[in-house]
């Protein structure tokens, strides 16, 4: 939707959600949810092409928001094989 209008996307991450509302529950618990809006992505040299790219890019941004606990595996297990150079 986004690179065909040509619109920015703004990621936003948030903490302690799942602490205020754990899954398949209907009670809202009271606490701290932080949210962080990260900087816009611009659309420029994006394609639906290579929409995979942005995509990419958006989930490195919103999990880089997030403490690791948080973080999704498959960005733990990118940067682990980053490391490992494959």
């Amino acid at each position: 939707m986004a690179i065909r209008a040509g619109v920015p996307i703004v990621p936003v991450s948030v903490v302690g959600a799942q602490k205020r509302m754990p899954r398949g529950s209907l009670a809202i618990q009271p606490g701290e949810v932080i949210v962080r809006f990260h900087p816009p992505i611009s659309m420029e040299g994006f394609s639906l092409e290579n929409k995979s790219e942005l995509i990419q890019k958006v989930f490195e941004v919103v999990a880089s928001g997030l403490p690791d606990d948080q973080k999704p595996a498959d960005s733990i297990s990118q940067g682990d094989d980053a490391e490992n150079g494959a």
